[in-house]
């Protein structure tokens, strides 16, 4: 898929950020706080990380964490937190600069239709 054209995800860094509001750690598990999101609803019983806060719910497109690769790396590109349009609900973070096509390629990316 051509994220250049198509908008892609949130830029890696702008992922990390998010991250760190929702884990207290950077997406390599650094520690950044101590204060852990009120919101989160992590390790749910599937074994994923969700939002507590957002309403999305309990769905593949909701994932906080990032789908695994072969040999157990995370693309980091499938987490809700690269979707360009999300904004926190709690205030902690919003949207980056996107389009209509960069919301369509990140789905179809989650999704494996592209």
């Amino acid at each position: 898929m051509d994220w250049v054209r198509g908008g892609g995800p949130a830029p890696i860094h702008v992922i990390n950020f998010r991250h760190s509001c929702c884990y207290c750690t950077t997406i390599h598990g650094l520690p950044v706080n101590d204060k852990p999101c009120r919101g989160s609803d992590l390790k749910a019983e599937d074994g994923h990380d969700y939002c507590g806060s957002c309403g999305c719910g309990r769905r593949r497109l909701a994932r906080l964490d990032p789908r695994k690769k072969t040999g157990g790396a995370g693309d980091w590109t499938t987490s809700k937190l690269a979707y360009p349009a999300l904004v926190c609900p709690l205030g902690k973070f919003g949207a980056v600069k996107g389009g209509k096509m960069a919301i369509l390629a990140w789905v179809k990316q989650v999704l494996d239709l592209g």
